[in-house]
């Protein structure tokens, strides 16, 4: 009992010593220490009355970073720099393939103009002239393009690298060392850039490409600037550019020939289980109906279209005459069986609805099967058939003089069961 207390006092009197002693030396330390010593240790300058820590007294991010000698990325990132990609599995410490020491940056480019890159604080570069740096992309790959970031994280300019290459193109499996100025990334040499935030590199195709040693250097370097081309707009297919004009009278039977004459913009029209054709929605693409037309039929210009269909579960079948494309034509839409008709008239891309008959009538029994639907145009009248007799005409002044036929369905439900065709004839008419 006597030892456990003789402790006991002995670790008070220590603790209350040591306390006391470190009291006394802050006192004296701030006695002596005048306002603005602590600032200096941490390169701030005291002003009463003025915060120390304010911008521009400490120094910015920009003006207390520098690159080791201007290496932008050698083996990994620069300190206080972070990685970013898009379309693009990036390993800032591949082994795999090096150019020099130990790592390279391994760029798996998943899709075309996959990027990687990295930003962080500005860095100075006006003592720089060029931006270099060793590249190992693969077959698939093609070309990269180089992007320079300034401090606002906008991109200041693409080069291709290819363009810069000793070959004019990057050769695929090999280490080369690209050299860009970087008066490149601007207007041009009267407008350089001043500082940069950070690089990425991005590819024109899917493909795998190693990078190393990027560098800034001091020592100036000669190459045209590399113009992107403009992009380069897909045409939509010509179903008519391959076609050969048909004389009239036309029927269709379904034979790999025969459909080789036909041409689907969406939806389907092809041979089902029967072998009979079917049309209507495609569930696969999810499409809520189909437009087929006859190839050789441009040409065509006063004629009469006559059918014979199986009724789906599909809502409406359109019968389509003088089609210069699917933004000009007009159409005869039935519903139900037959039992109404509308006239539209679809100009510059824009779909007018023109006229609607009143309730037709349909067969009492199994109104679905051999339902006769056609249409007739003659000059700019439109007129509509069943059963071969017109049951609503109009007149389009605006209607192109020629053009195909064709047919159209429409269905919300991608699922609506289709269409079956026995039957589609297109015949001469004449205007005396």
């Amino acid at each position: 009992m006597i030892a456990d207390r003789f402790w006991r006092i002995f670790w008070i009197l220590f603790a209350a010593v040591a306390l006391g002693g470190v009291t006394i030396a802050i006192s004296l330390f701030l006695m002596y220490t005048q306002p603005g010593d602590l600032l200096a240790a941490v390169g701030a300058s005291f002003e009463a009355g003025h915060d120390p820590f304010q911008s521009g007294t400490l120094g910015s991010v920009a003006e207390a970073f520098s690159l080791n000698a201007g290496y932008l990325y050698q083996n990994g990132l620069p300190v206080r720099f972070k990685s970013w990609s898009w379309s693009t599995a990036a390993d800032w410490h591949s082994s795999e393939q090096k150019y020099a020491g130990p790592y390279a940056l391994k760029a798996q480019f998943l899709l075309p103009g996959g990027s990687v890159g990295l930003n962080g604080p500005a860095v100075d570069i006006s003592d720089y002239k060029s931006i270099t740096l060793a590249v190992r992309p693969d077959a698939a790959v093609d070309d990269l393009y180089l992007d320079l970031y300034g401090p606002d994280g906008n991109s200041i300019g693409r080069q291709s690298l290819g363009w810069y290459a000793s070959t004019s193109a990057l050769i695929p499996n090999t280490w080369q060392t690209v050299t860009v100025p970087l008066t490149n990334f601007v207007d041009g040499p009267e407008h350089p850039p001043k500082s940069i935030s950070g690089f990425s590199v991005s590819s024109k195709s899917p493909g795998t490409a190693y990078i190393d040693e990027v560098r800034l250097t001091k020592d100036a370097s000669l190459g045209a600037l590399w113009v992107q081309p403009p992009e380069v707009v897909p045409q939509p297919f010509n179903p008519f550019a391959t076609s050969s004009p048909a004389s009239l009278p036309y029927t269709f039977s379904p034979s790999p020939d025969s459909l080789s004459k036909w041409f689907t913009y969406f939806g389907v029209f092809a041979p089902g289980s029967s072998g009979e054709m079917q049309m209507g929605p495609d569930a696969a693409q999810k499409t809520t109906g189909s437009m087929t037309i006859f190839r050789g039929g441009l040409n065509w210009s006063d004629y009469r279209v006559q059918t014979d269909i199986d009724w789906g579960q599909v809502s409406v079948f359109s019968v389509l005459v003088r089609f210069q494309d699917d933004g000009n034509f007009a159409s005869c839409a039935y519903s139900h069986y037959g039992d109404s008709a509308q006239i539209y008239f679809v100009h510059s891309g824009e779909s007018d609805a023109v006229a609607q008959s009143p309730g037709l009538p349909t067969k009492a029994y199994e109104p679905w099967r051999d339902v006769k639907v056609g249409a007739e145009v003659l000059g700019n009248k439109v007129s509509c058939l069943i059963d071969g007799q017109p049951v609503l005409s109009a007149e389009l002044p605006s209607l192109s003089p020629t053009g195909t036929a064709g047919f159209e369905t429409w269905d919300p439900n991608p699922l609506a069961a289709p269409h079956t065709l026995h039957m589609f004839e297109v015949s001469a008419v004449s205007r005396e």
